[in-house]
């Protein structure tokens, strides 16, 4: 019972630090207070937990703008590690007494919640956890569709074509292109055009967030305002996956094109476009599908780099800060999402495989 007690009250000082209003005075014994509060969180010495707590009791006493304002917190927080020193035995100091509450516990309660669309209160700002990921999903789910839908549309044409053309020059040309494009990590390149193509070179487009116009302006101008926006991160997150997907497709061609039954097409004289995308091209699509259930969580997930470097308030971007700041009904609840959407990619994944594969089929044999 000491150790949640002294758990909870030290959640609720970490919560509290965070309502603070941050200005000259409280601005270093905030940052001060905040990485105690972490060393705490993830120590268990004795001697490093007291050296924490006088770190917390100097800088709450240095700053009569944080003691006021977070007085109660503090004082339930000291008096809880107190109690938590009273009892020295080890067992009971650090490892807490085991009861079973059947489904009437922390974790069958927020399921529960879950499950009834509440995800609980973020402890950065007190807002409900749906309205703040609502506002991030929307902007991550534009950059990941649209990027997914483009490399896909980029990448299977270039792919069959390198297939067709194996040995070529254009499929050297192709491949050549295909692997710089791989190898270039997309900070990097996010960096280069933010610095040649954006405001620190020729200008064509914004570096960094999503516009200034009003939720008041007409929808088009908001509409091509965004777009203008989202160009360099929409490029960034699309160049290095139509190149993946691009010679995933290849492959699986190759390997189709080398099957018994297309030599029988070609055989009996079909034109070549005939052989390649009536007979080859739907067989060679399942790598791709496989390819498609492992990116569609990345809806959710969004792109941490990207957002940050480009300043999209998207579920990267917040889940990022919500790891940082120890947010965990966010974190939480973007981890169930995630999971949720990888089951759901999986369950289409396997339905396209019967849709492009005639011989597999989810009926029961007899």
């Amino acid at each position: 019972e000491n150790v949640s007690a002294y758990y909870q009250s030290l959640q609720k000082l970490e919560s509290k630090l965070y309502e603070i209003e941050i200005n000259e005075e409280t601005t270093l014994y905030l940052r001060k207070l905040k990485d105690a509060v972490n060393m705490l969180h993830i120590n268990y010495s004795e001697e490093k937990m007291n050296v924490a707590i006088e770190n917390i009791e100097f800088d709450v006493s240095k700053s009569k703008s944080i003691k006021k304002q977070c007085a109660n917190e503090y004082y339930d927080f000291i008096n809880a590690y107190h109690h938590l020193l009273i009892d020295k035995a080890l067992v009971n100091k650090y490892i807490p007494v085991i009861y079973w509450y059947g489904l009437n516990n922390q974790y069958h309660r927020w399921i529960s919640g879950f499950i009834q669309g509440d995800f609980g209160i973020s402890f950065q700002d007190k807002r409900p956890v749906n309205s703040k990921i609502v506002d991030a999903l929307k902007w991550s789910m534009i950059l990941s569709i649209f990027s997914i839908i483009i490399a896909y549309i980029i990448a299977i044409p270039l792919g069959v074509k390198s297939a067709v053309d194996k040995g070529k020059t254009s499929e050297k040309l192709i491949s050549t292109g295909l692997f710089l494009l791989y190898s270039l990590p997309n900070f990097w390149v996010a960096t280069l055009l933010i610095q040649f193509l954006g405001g620190g070179g020729l200008g064509w487009f914004p570096t960094f967030g999503l516009g200034s116009l009003s939720e008041d302006a007409p929808f088009w101008d908001r509409f091509f305002e965004t777009a203008y926006h989202l160009i360099l991160p929409l490029f960034c997150l699309t160049y290095a996956s139509f190149a993946f997907i691009s010679r995933q497709m290849r492959g699986g061609m190759l390997d189709v094109l080398e099957m018994d039954y297309i030599r029988t097409a070609k055989a009996k004289g079909l034109r070549k476009k005939v052989v390649v995308w009536k007979h080859a091209f739907r067989n060679s699509l399942i790598p791709i599908i496989t390819l498609f259930a492992n990116i569609f969580p990345l809806a959710i997930s969004g792109s941490f780099i990207i957002e940050i470097i480009f300043s999209i308030p998207g579920m990267g971007q917040l889940t990022l800060s919500a790891i940082f700041a120890r947010d965990y009904p966010i974190v939480f609840t973007v981890l169930m999402f995630t999971a949720i959407l990888t089951l759901i990619g999986n369950l289409v994944a396997d339905i396209l495989y019967a849709y492009v594969d005639p011989r597999i089929s989810f009926a029961t044999k007899k």
